[in-house]
């Protein structure tokens, strides 16, 4: 089947993709914007190299490295940027990241470590590399961290979020549903892959506790859950960007990578409950964000910003929308197409920096604050945007992030955050996501193909059950009809 026919087999047949699929089908790779995302990454994993080599990140002012824990680093960096390296071909830059992640890496941090981040960012690092590569011992990294991260979960079936790696203490009154809610497709891959089903197990039961517990809006999950009592905390807040985004994206993946249909049940009721309860519309309904919703003083109320975090629900619900049309898909489509294009005005419309953390609308005017990390939400949709419908502007924006960003966070040494001018820090997903997401952007459909892959929360590719790793049945663990 040629690329044109997987196209024409997978978009929807809407107005949303019917005046241009036919007419924008040259969409190979775009070769020199390609190799400028190359030497963009070049140039800051070089950065890294020359004066951060060792540590979790750069601080490309300081010229130096430092680390999430005192005494000790995770190589958060290196094992985030392993399969960016690889996707792009830098054998050289992969290999000198596997080498010292393969040498170096151990998890003797005395000190507690944030469960969430270490999971899709070292354990879906190794993972994703182990997927691409082969290499066993990066599996057995994999595994030794999972029975380490093993003990974040409680007898109720909880995770913490903060657990110390050595002496297995877990501590927390409460726990996010972004943190318990985000780690059932690395712990269910590595299930598959080793063969052992306690992985699987422990956070597919979590699972479905948070899903069992009563909710007072449907589709709408609170952000917090309480680890004494476990129901959800009071007051209820809701949204779908920090504490709660990655929750929502997982339901999803799950059901993309195990075909299991519980999980697809799940994400529509969301998907709904965000149709229903939290979108808001300005600009004559063209712009569509995902705000915050709170108890206040006059009640439930909605924020009147949105978090660059949510807008990677324009990839999510476009994914969901096109992966099995059924119920409310067109609407989803139509939403997903209105949060992308809403995200984007928030770097277009910024013409003294790049996007905010928070933007604000009001009509056909989007406004940001002075802060920016090198998040990669925005350039996520535009890929998924890109590769199901192939219309020649989500390029054209994602090129346009591309100038802003080398414009105000590139500096001598790598690239920076800005937070009220030049920040000293560059994140390690700056590598996994943003320019992996960009470099998949202008390339063909071929890499990473979306039939066969999912990704991650940090831009992780794993393969599906059926292709990759987990291509032979005979190897898939039995996923319980209920862990509970």
């Amino acid at each position: 089947m040629t690329n044109k026919d997987k196209v024409l087999r997978g978009r929807p047949s809407t107005s949303f993709t019917e005046s241009f699929v036919e007419k924008h089908l040259s969409y190979g790779q775009d070769s020199e914007r390609l190799q400028h995302i190359v030497n963009m990454t070049l140039h800051a994993w070089n950065g890294y190299t020359k004066y951060a080599w060792g540590t979790d990140e750069l601080l490309p002012f300081s010229r130096k490295g430092a680390n999430w824990a005192m005494d000790a680093s995770l190589l958060f960096t290196p094992v985030d940027s392993l399969d960016t390296l690889y996707i792009m071909d830098l054998k050289q830059e992969y290999q000198q990241a596997k080498e010292l992640v393969l040498e170096k890496l151990d998890f003797k941090v005395e000190q507690q470590i944030n469960v969430f981040e270490t999971t899709i960012r070292i354990l879906g690092g190794l993972l994703s590399a182990y997927d691409l590569d082969g290499d066993e011992r990066l599996l057995t990294k994999a595994k030794h961290l999972g029975d380490l991260l093993l003990k974040a979960f409680q007898p109720n079936g909880l995770p913490h979020n903060n657990l110390h790696l050595m002496t297995g203490q877990a501590t927390g009154s409460s726990v996010s549903i972004a943190t318990a809610g985000t780690l059932q497709l690395e712990f269910q891959y590595l299930s598959d892959v080793t063969g052992d089903p306690k992985y699987q197990n422990a956070a597919l039961k979590t699972f479905d506790i948070i899903h069992a517990m009563p909710k007072e809006i449907p589709g709408l999950t609170p952000k917090f859950i309480d680890m004494q009592q476990t129901e959800f905390s009071r007051p209820y807040g809701y949204g779908a960007g920090g504490e709660a985004d990655s929750y929502f994206e997982y339901e999803l993946k799950m059901w993309l990578s195990t075909k299991e249909e519980r999980y697809r049940k799940w994400y529509d009721e969301s998907a709904d409950g965000f149709l229903k309860h939290l979108v808001v519309y300005d600009n004559d309904g063209k712009f569509a964000y995902l705000p915050d919703y709170n108890p206040s003083y006059a009640g439930m109320t909605k924020e009147n910003k949105f978090h660059h975090l949510t807008c990677f629900a324009g990839g999510m619900l476009s994914t969901g929308a096109l992966t099995q049309r059924t119920g409310n898909w067109i609407k989803h489509l139509d939403l997903a197409a209105k949060i992308t294009e809403t995200c984007y005005q928030c770097y277009f419309q910024n013409t003294e920096g790049v996007a905010g953390e928070f933007c604000s609308v009001s009509g056909d005017k989007i406004s940001s604050d002075s802060k920016y990390e090198l998040r990669p939400e925005t350039v996520e949709s535009l890929f998924y945007m890109w590769r199901y419908t192939h219309d020649p502007k989500y390029r054209e924006w994602g090129w346009h992030i591309v100038q802003k960003l080398e414009k105000h966070c590139r500096d001598e040494i790598g690239y920076h955050s800005l937070q009220y001018g030049p920040r000293d820090k560059m994140e390690s997903f700056f590598l996994a996501e943003t320019l992996k997401y960009l470099y998949l952007l202008f390339s063909e459909d071929s890499v990473i193909p979306l039939d066969e892959y999912v990704f991650n929360t940090e831009a992780h590719p794993f393969s599906i059950r059926g292709y990759g790793r987990r291509k032979d049945p005979s190897k898939w663990l039995q996923i319980n009809k209920s862990f509970l």
